[in-house]
């Protein structure tokens, strides 16, 4: 939480937001009525409405999508702890296991959307899938640290093969 107020408030709050034409006044200054937070939802909930009569498999989609990284954020997350109480590990190797498949999922997403571009965002999704699954299952196999870690590591490989295609 403090990382978070360090650092992604202060970003969120000093980036300015584009406004519409539309939401400009004849002189071009800028309404600053904006709605509260239930006039929000509100919005989004006629919006989401009117995309699901345009194209329910989007809304589908957006669904689908917002479980997937809220499970994996969970796998991110929550994998050290788990990790430390199971195996028992020491504080730098918690550090190791949970930077371990962060740094590769950063770094490899770059090269997963190259993939991407070449084979087609299906096939790199679904592959990038089964390489998760069973990295995930290594993770529950293995007997050592060393081996954990570097199942963590393939972790991240697949999830960043499973990024690029919903950035896009």
């Amino acid at each position: 939480a403090v990382w978070f107020a360090t650092f992604a408030l202060p970003v969120l709050r000093s980036v300015p937001e584009h406004r519409p034409a539309a939401a400009r006044g004849a002189a071009g200054e800028v309404d600053d009525d904006e709605p509260g937070f239930l006039a929000s939802y509100r919005i989004l909930w006629v919006d989401l409405k009117r995309l699901w009569r345009r194209d329910p498999r989007t809304v589908k989609f957006l669904v689908a999508s917002a479980i997937f990284r809220d499970g994996l954020a969970g796998v991110f997350t929550f994998g050290a702890i788990i990790a430390a109480q199971v195996f028992g590990f020491s504080a730098t190797e918690v550090l190791y296991f949970a930077v371990a498949a962060n740094v590769v999922a950063g770094i490899s997403t770059m090269f997963a959307g190259r993939l991407d571009d070449r084979f087609g965002p299906k096939r790199v999704y679904l592959a990038g899938l089964v390489v998760f699954t069973l990295a995930s299952l290594a993770c529950g196999l293995v007997g050592s640290v060393t081996g954990l870690i570097l199942a963590r590591i393939a972790q991240g490989l697949g999830a960043s093969m499973m990024t690029p295609q919903t950035m896009a």
